[in-house]
C-alpha cells in the first residue's frame, strides 16, 4: 500500500513531502550517532519519558474490556491488525533498559531498547524502533516503521522489515505531548518543540 493510498497516513503527507521530498531511503544506511536519538531529544530525555517495560520477555496485544480498548492494561500495545479493530489508536510510547524478547504479539508506538531487541514467533511491530544493541527478527515475525539500531541487524529468512514513513509518523504523532519539551537556542532564547 502506498503512503498516498492509506487513509491514517493523510494528515501526515505533506509532512513527509516537506522531509523526504519523494526520495526512496536505501535499504541500510549507516548513522554513528545514537540509535537512542530522536532529533533533538536525547538518549536520557527519551528514557525519562518513555514507560518502563519491567520484563525482559513479553507477548503483547490488544486487550479489551466491557467493550473498550483497556488502555491501563501494561501488555496492551495497540491494534495495528487489518482491519483495525477497538484498540486501533492506542500507540505505546515503552523503554527497556537492557533486553527484550517480543514472543509473538502485536504492538505500535515508539519501543527504546538499550540493549538488544528480538521480535520472534511472528512478532509484529509497527512504528519507530530505538535500539542501543542488536536488532533480531525471526520465526516470521514483522516490523513495519523505521529503526535505528546501535549494533548489527540480524534476519532470518522467514523474517521482514517493512520501511514505512507512515507508520514512523504516526507513532510520534501518537505520543506527541510526552516528547513535548522547550530547549535553550544559543543566542535566541527558547525552542519549543511540538
Amino acid at each position: 500500500m502506498s503512503l498516498a493510498s492509506d487513509p491514517a497516513c493523510a494528515p501526515w503527507i505533506p509532512l513527509l513531502d516537506s522531509v523526504m521530498g519523494g526520495r526512496a531511503f536505501g535499504r541500510l544506511v549507516a548513522d554513528t550517532t545514537d540509535a537512542l536519538q530522536l532529533g533533538l531529544l536525547d538518549r536520557e530525555y527519551l528514557l525519562t519519558r518513555a514507560t518502563a517495560v519491567p520484563v525482559d520477555s513479553v507477548t503483547p496485544g490488544p486487550i479489551v474490556s466491557q467493550g473498550r480498548c483497556d488502555g491501563a492494561a501494561a501488555y496492551n500495545w495497540g491494534d495495528p491488525g487489518s482491519p483495525p479493530g477497538r484498540c486501533k489508536d492506542r500507540f505505546v510510547f515503552h523503554v527497556r533498559r537492557g533486553d527484550l524478547r517480543m514472543l509473538a504479539g502485536v504492538g505500535q508506538g515508539i519501543l527504546l531498547v538499550t540493549g538488544d531487541l528480538s521480535l520472534e514467533a511472528g512478532a509484529d511491530f509497527r512504528g519507530l524502533v530505538m535500539v542501543g544493541g542488536d536488532l533480531r527478527l525471526s520465526g516470521r515475525s514483522r516490523l513495519h516503521g523505521f529503526a535505528r539500531v546501535g549494533g548489527a541487524v540480524k534476519l532470518d529468512s522467514t523474517s521482514r522489515i517493512l520501511g514505512s514513513a507512515c507508520w514512523a509518523v504516526r507513532s510520534i504523532g501518537a505520543v506527541q505531548e510526552r516528547l513535548r519539551v522547550n530547549i535553550p537556542y544559543p543566542g535566541w532564547g527558547w525552542l519549543a518543540l511540538r
